[in-house]
């Protein structure tokens, strides 16, 4: 006789605690995998050390995440839900009447950008990307969702604008947030600051931003 499967106390389906046990089980994990990834690099990346790390036997942690493909991409994926988060809390402060805006996403990406984590992080989802059709699938997405989602936030401040000026803006930040991993990210003295590129470059968004509100109300006189 096959066996029925565990029901809730209101005997409508499966134990609701342990679903979010799993849930959270989960989320430490990929937490946990990316530290590793952080700290060892991709080529140091595997079940084994994901594993020890979790404090799992890898049997257990391939019920989760059956191979390394699979845990490097829920990684990914959740890197990426992460910024897709801080992009609608963004937005929403702007709705709630944020003083400055568009600074606050410049300072915020540019900030982001720069810092140890980060800028290790990505180097290492550069690196995947490289060698794993799907992690640079999964990169591709990533930064055409980050256009989307720059843009949409940019159209929540600046209603007046096409989707093409705002595609085209939206380039350019981020642009300006991955030039600033590159330059900065590294350790070694500099004649200028990161902190003075940061005023700069809202000043130049700002500017464009002016400029074709400019060229929309001459459009639309």
């Amino acid at each position: 006789m096959a066996k029925r499967a565990k029901t809730g106390r209101n005997g409508r389906g499966p134990d609701r605690r342990r679903y979010a046990t799993g849930e959270a089980s989960r989320a430490n994990i990929l937490n946990r995998a990316e530290r590793v990834l952080i700290r060892d690099g991709y080529h140091a990346f595997t079940m084994r050390r994901v594993a020890d790390e979790c404090d799992l036997s890898v049997g257990n942690l391939t019920y989760y995440f059956p191979n390394k493909s699979s845990l490097i991409e829920a990684v990914m994926e959740e890197v990426f839900e992460r910024y897709q988060r801080h992009y609608t809390e963004l937005l929403a402060r702007s709705s709630d009447g944020s003083e400055d805006p568009v600074g606050d996403l410049v300072t915020w990406l540019l900030q982001d950008a720069v810092t140890d984590a980060t800028a290790k992080l990505f180097l290492e989802l550069w690196v995947m990307a490289k060698h794993q059709r799907a992690a640079s699938k999964a990169l591709t997405r990533f930064y055409d969702k980050g256009v989307s989602d720059v843009a949409q936030a940019l159209a929540g401040m600046f209603p007046g604008h096409s989707d093409r000026e705002l595609e085209r803006l939206a380039y350019f930040i981020l642009t300006l947030s991955e030039g600033s991993t590159a330059v900065f990210a590294r350790s070694g003295d500099r004649s200028v600051a990161h902190e003075e590129i940061i005023p700069l470059a809202i000043e130049a968004v700002k500017g464009l931003l002016n400029r074709e509100s400019a060229g929309w109300v001459a459009r639309n006189p």
